[in-house]
């Protein structure tokens, strides 16, 4: 999929820009999985990172991520 354009791109295509949070997450929740012997997707990664929120809640703000 490659990265998102950025904000000028966006706004001459009308093209849709993932948050700026969305690979945090994805990078939390690999964080908290490394149980997993696989790979995450981003799919499996926000329910991972939903399952463990108030964990997550806590952590984020001091990174400058809002919950």
């Amino acid at each position: 999929m490659g990265d998102p354009p950025d904000a000028e791109a966006a706004a001459r295509a009308g093209r849709h820009i993932l948050p700026r949070d969305a690979s945090a997450i994805v990078t939390v929740a690999n964080g908290l999985s490394r149980h997993v012997t696989r790979p995450i997707d981003a799919i499996h990664a926000a329910t991972v990172a939903r399952k463990r929120a108030a964990i997550v809640s806590e952590f984020l703000p001091d990174f400058g991520i809002s919950t």
